[in-house]
């Protein structure tokens, strides 16, 4: 247990230096003789080609190529999630939604200011998922879709269900939020796996 955790750690290590900072450690595996090296994945999810050349702009020895994504493809994903949302909320659900919220005292909030807020939400989770996508590789709509789905169920549900449930709000409410991001992640999932 003690070299794996060993080589985990060197690992982390050995992709900070190759990476972003400028310092110049010894890595070596605990054999002392050869160089740690990273998975093809990792240098992936990083921005490295499979040949290894790097696609970035180096400032001070900060590698700016983590965000080496498609900025258009992230930005369509968002206004999707967000689109999709405006139509769960505003239409679909909006009287059990506004019910439900309004039963446990929420006031309105300012309709532009949310709306933007919520916006600049989904392009984080949008930006998250591509990178989680990229790791994959994959680049088909059922299997970005699926990757998105995934996530949906491993990151978003489980702890929206625990503050549900924490906060004793309704089960309606609970199952109105968590079916919407399940879409919505499905959907920018296809749409970012494709559109690399």
């Amino acid at each position: 247990m003690s070299q794996g955790y060993n080589q985990s750690v060197l690992s982390i290590l050995s992709l900070l230096r190759r990476n972003y900072l400028d310092f110049d450690l010894p890595l070596t595996q605990s054999g002392g003789a050869t160089p740690c090296s990273l998975s093809s994945d990792s240098e992936h999810f990083i921005g490295l080609t499979s040949q290894g050349s790097r696609k970035s702009i180096n400032r001070g020895g900060f590698s700016m190529y983590i965000l080496h994504v498609n900025i258009l493809a992230v930005l369509v994903a968002a206004v999707v999630q967000w689109f999709l949302g405006w139509i769960w909320y505003g239409m679909l659900f909006k009287k059990d939604w506004t019910a439900l919220v309004v039963s446990e005292g929420a006031e309105p909030s300012n309709a532009g200011g949310a709306m933007a807020l919520i916006f600049i939400a989904n392009l984080i989770l949008c930006f998250a998922l591509v990178k989680i996508e990229l790791l994959t590789g994959w680049a088909t709509w059922g299997r970005g879709s699926l990757v998105g789905a995934v996530c949906g169920l491993g990151f978003v549900v489980p702890p929206m269900f625990a503050q549900h449930i924490a906060e004793k709000r309704p089960f309606k409410l609970f199952g109105i939020n968590a079916l919407y991001w399940l879409i919505a992640m499905y959907f920018s999932g296809g749409i970012l796996a494709i559109w690399q």
